[in-house]
């Protein structure tokens, strides 16, 4: 995570398509709010992705006190700064159903995901560790087990004509176990295998086939977490330990 810190009422661009004054606190203090760049990162993919119109920006970091105030979560990921409940449209300036973005953002590596309502609101944040996948539509805020193509009964060949097919971004992960060594530098389906089982025990990675320093980290922690050798290195064993 890298959190960036601004004063109130900061209008700095922080991406193509984000300031900071759209994702700053809506309490009437003065404070300064914070944002993970990684979370505008995969906001801005998302963006392209989906071939988005905009985003609007409905709830970003909200101090404690704010947070208390609208009954937010007493662990929410928006204080932290790392979370944001977002609206997407399409280039028809309609609201995407957050049914269709929740697919996208799991595949996409987001490590928390709640469908908010039916108008296309959605939780996003980056948080690691567990997951956290939920739907507020439903009656004691259903909670998701793993899958939102299964909870929402839908393929991803019906989901994958939602996506730009302009734009060089795979979020299509691969369910292929690779049989030989995963390595830092490695490109390809073998390394989607990785990221995608990687994002199962709860990390958050963009399922790009490419092993970078993001899916390094990831390997080596879940290597030491998992009592094996930490060389950040894919054998056998790592992939036994990464399909239990």
């Amino acid at each position: 995570m890298s959190i960036v810190t601004f004063a109130k009422g900061s209008n700095a661009k922080l991406s193509e398509h984000f300031k900071m004054n759209e994702f700053q606190c809506k309490c009437n203090g003065t404070h300064t709010s914070k944002i993970d760049t990684q979370l505008i990162d995969m906001l801005e993919k998302l963006y392209k992705v989906l071939n988005c119109s905009k985003i609007i920006v409905n709830s970003g970091y909200r101090c404690p006190d704010h947070n208390k105030a609208i009954a937010g979560s007493g662990s929410s990921k928006h204080c932290d700064g790392i979370a944001a409940d977002v609206v997407l449209y399409g280039q028809d300036n309609n609201p995407i159903s957050a049914n269709i973005v929740s697919c996208i953002a799991q595949d996409m590596g987001f490590g928390g995901i709640a469908k908010i309502n039916n108008r296309g609101a959605i939780h996003l944040d980056v948080r690691n560790g567990s997951k956290f996948m939920g739907d507020e539509t439903k009656n004691g805020y259903s909670s998701v087990t793993n899958d939102f193509y299964k909870y929402y009964g839908v393929t991803k060949e019906y989901i994958n004509q939602f996506v730009n097919k302009d734009i060089n971004i795979n979020i299509t992960s691969s369910n292929t176990e690779p049989t030989m060594l995963i390595k830092n530098g490695d490109k390809g389906e073998s390394v989607k295998w990785l990221q995608s089982e990687l994002n199962k025990h709860g990390y958050s990675l963009i399922v790009d086939g490419i092993f970078g320093v993001k899916t390094l980290e990831s390997t080596k922690d879940f290597q030491k977490k998992k009592g094996l050798v930490i060389d950040g290195i894919v054998g056998i064993r790592t992939r036994e330990a990464l399909k239990k």
